[in-house]
């Protein structure tokens, strides 16, 4: 089964509806299949794409209205120097999804973007349960990272 078959059957047999997506590199290519090719909108709650410097994954554009929920839910972390950064065409469409990190390494973005990343799961599942105070009745958001 591949990656995104298992992905795809997770999210369809299990009920959970405070989901975070999380790609990570090349990753992202995958999440966003994922996302421009099933119906996650009422259950993801963020999507965090954390890149090299390779070419960006959007939502499709002919879906108005994924494209309006991606808006509110997707977060972009790519290094400084990545060529699309300074593409004023990419802020109009993004606005301030896009976030920068010094690092040219996609793992090296990751670390440094994670407090950040942190903070906007926070904000986007503001009833996640912090794994300190788990005691079974509540479930902590599920994250898959691709």
């Amino acid at each position: 089964m591949s990656l995104f078959g298992l992905i795809n059957s997770d999210l369809r047999l299990n009920d959970t509806k405070n989901i975070v997506l999380i790609g990570h590199g090349t990753g992202c290519q995958a999440l966003m299949e994922l996302v421009n090719n099933k119906d996650v909108e009422r259950r993801v709650k963020a999507v965090i794409q954390v890149g090299g410097l390779h070419s960006l994954v959007r939502v499709d554009p002919q879906n108005e209205g994924k494209r309006n929920w991606f808006k509110g839910c997707n977060r972009v972390y790519v290094p400084s120097i990545h060529p699309l950064v300074k593409e004023e065409r990419l802020h109009r469409r993004l606005g301030g999804q896009i976030h920068t990190a010094k690092n040219a390494k996609v793992v090296d973005v990751l670390v440094e973007a994670f407090p950040e990343i942190k903070t906007f799961v926070e904000s986007r599942v503001p009833n996640s349960v912090k794994p300190a105070a788990l005691n079974g009745h509540a479930p902590a958001p599920q994250t898959v990272m691709v």
